[in-house]
This record gives structure tokens, C-alpha cells and sequence, in this order.
């Protein structure tokens, strides 16, 4: 039978694969096996997610091998190759592969975001989870292709319940997520106006109308970063640039780019460039004072 994921079932060894329960539709395929296939290097074209009712062997994602608790919702990224390395006693689960693209598709619209890779391993899964996989099951083994539409919605559902488990995602239609991105551009565009200013939260939040654990949030879900460290950044690297112009004195570039004290910028700056800012001047300037 052609199918999407007919690479990955291909990979599996047929002594192991048979008895296992499928269940079939044009983005999502969902299996339902015993045991992990021990010694048998697999790569992912999709994303493939199980859901855990036992501890399961020991995982290597290329050369690193990962040990992983019961109950976890395993998570694997389109590219990974992955072996189990050894053979343990394991109660039936759930896998689940979904399309890449059709992924992708839905992340897209859940965040307004192109591009996911999940950093981790492994995550905790709700209930609400494991229900809507039920409900796939349920579907594909009673229905078939009869509802398409109920099969799609039923894949939007579980993506974004899966996302939701792993990312905590504050999830927002796309009309919204733009409204976000406009927050975020004149929340750094009054950064990059006033980071040599005394400004807080309360200062950016008040700029752009918007509450400041709301904010925090919602910055750090767009650019990785604490509002706080992303003006660090700035701040760090106008001085820095100011440092390499070689025209003022330590104390004074602290003090123009918005540092409590010499002290504290001296620092922040080791910290992140790996050397005091004097030695740094020194370096790139030793004849400046």
C-alpha cells in the first residue's frame, strides 16, 4: 500500500513489525507496539512522538544516548537516526508519525512561527493528549476514510495538544500573533532608543500598553530571550563598539550606555565577551589609555 511513511515502516525489521496495530491517514500514522526494535538505526523524514506506558531502552540520537523515565512522551525531530541500544521488557504504546509538512502547516498557524525543532528528548503528556489519540484510533478503525474531515480536525487537535504539552505554547490565531509581532518590534524599537536610559519593565509595558507579566511572557515566547537580557544585549554591544572606538574611559562607557556602576559593567562584560572590558580595550587598542 503507497503511503507517506512508507520510508520509515520500510526500516523496520518485518519480524518486529508484525502483530503491531496500524492506523493510516494521508498526514498521521499511529502504531501500537510491545516492544522497541533493539539494534536497528532509524531515521525520521517526519516528526514521531510515543507515548509512554513503560520505561523504555536506552535511546541514541546519533552518539549521544539518551535514558528516559515511564510515562514520558519520547520526541523526535524530521532527521534524527535513532537506535535502541538494548533490549527491556516493555508494556504496548503508542507511536505516532506526522507528515512534516502538515506539521509544519499547523505550527504555522497555532504561532504565526515557519520553522520548529524540539531541543529535548522527552516531555510529560496530559490526559487530553492521550484522549485525542484515542479518538484518531477510534476513527481510523471504524470509519476509515469515510470523514476526512473528522480525521482532519482530529490531526489539528493533536498537533496542537502536542505542542502544547511540550512547548507550552500560548497559543494565538494568526491575526493575533501578528499583533504580538508588533508589540515585540516597538518594544525593542524603545529599547534601542533608551538603553542608555534608567528604563524598566514598567517604562516599556507603559510605552506599549500592554501588562508586564503579560509582556514577559510573550517576549520571551517570541524572541527566546527576557526583555532584561535583551537589553543587556543592546547595551553590551554599544559598549562594546564604543570600547573599540578607543575616545572614552571604561567609566564612561558605562555610564553612557546605561550600567548601575563601572563596577557592575565591568562585570556583565566579562561575562559575556570572557574578558574585563579594560583588558578588552587594551587588547584590540594598547595604546589608548
Amino acid at each position: 500500500m503507497s503511503s507517506p511513511f512508507n520510508h520509515f515502516i520500510g526500516q523496520l525489521p518485518q519480524e518486529d513489525f508484525f502483530g503491531v496495530k496500524v492506523y493510516m491517514s494521508d498526514n498521521i500514522v499511529l502504531f501500537r507496539p510491545k516492544t522497541f526494535v533493539i539494534n536497528v538505526e532509524t531515521f525520521f523524514e517526519d516528526y514521531h512522538f510515543a507515548l509512554l506506558t513503560s520505561t523504555p531502552p536506552p535511546i541514541k540520537i546519533g552518539k549521544k544516548e539518551y535514558h528516559v523515565e515511564n510515562s514520558k512522551l519520547l520526541i523526535f525531530n524530521p532527521g534524527d537516526t535513532v537506535t535502541c541500544t538494548q533490549y527491556v521488557p516493555t508494556q504496548e504504546y503508542r507511536a505516532i508519525s506526522i507528515k512534516k509538512s502538515f506539521f509544519e502547516k499547523i505550527f504555522e498557524e497555532a504561532t504565526g512561527k515557519r520553522n520548529i525543532m524540539f531541543s529535548h528528548i522527552s516531555s510529560n503528556y496530559t490526559k487530553e493528549l492521550l484522549n485525542i489519540v484515542l479518538n484518531l484510533q477510534c476513527e481510523v478503525e471504524h470509519f476509515k476514510e469515510a470523514c476526512p474531515l473528522m480525521i482532519q480536525s482530529i490531526s489539528i487537535q493533536m498537533i496542537v495538544q502536542l505542542l502544547r504539552d511540550i512547548c507550552s505554547y500560548p497559543f494565538t490565531n494568526y491575526k493575533n500573533s501578528l499583533i504580538y509581532n508588533d508589540y515585540i518590534k516597538k518594544a525593542i524599537e524603545y529599547m534601542e532608543a533608551y538603553y542608555n536610559a534608567n528604563i524598566t519593565i514598567e517604562d516599556i509595558c507603559h510605552n506599549i500598553h500592554v501588562s508586564p507579566y503579560h509582556f514577559i511572557r510573550m517576549f520571551k515566547a517570541n524572541t527566546g530571550k527576557t526583555p532584561h537580557k535583551y537589553l543587556l544585549n543592546i547595551r553590551l554591544l554599544k559598549a562594546k563598539e564604543m570600547i573599540e572606538k578607543g575616545n572614552c574611559s571604561v567609566g564612561e562607557v558605562a555610564r553612557l550606555n546605561g550600567f548601575i556602576n563601572p563596577a557592575h559593567f565591568s562585570s556583565v562584560f566579562k561575562q559575556a565577551i570572557g574578558m574585563p572590558p579594560s583588558k578588552y580595550k587594551k587588547k584590540y587598542y594598547p595604546l589608548s589609555s
